[in-house]
């Protein structure tokens, strides 16, 4: 009793109550880094060479060389959801809910 009376002082109910926001937190922050590694420039070029193009080359040119940004945006968020539901599949095979995933 006298050790939860001094985790209560330093704050554990506060943690455990802003624990479901660090959750999402750590969700979002793994679809950003799927998506960056999903997107990354430099391997498509080095692996393909110039006579293949790559989904994230393609956004690459709608953006930079075509000044195409409303397609660029609509590719981009293709992108985006594709990788969002490749992950929600995964995590479905693999029978892993997204609450484990921040534990």
């Amino acid at each position: 009793s006298a050790d939860r009376c001094a985790m209560a002082s330093i704050g554990v109910r506060s943690c455990l109550a802003t624990s479901g926001s660090m959750l999402l937190s750590a969700q979002l922050s793994a679809i950003v880094a799927f998506m960056l590694s999903a997107g990354a420039l430099a391997a498509p070029q080095i692996l393909g060479g110039p006579s293949s193009l790559w989904f994230t080359q393609i956004i690459y040119q709608w953006f930079n060389t075509g000044s195409n940004w409303p397609r660029g945006s609509a590719y981009a968020i293709v992108l985006m959801l594709s990788c969002v539901l490749l992950v929600l599949a995964i995590m479905r095979i693999f029978k892993v809910k997204i609450g484990e995933i921040g534990r």
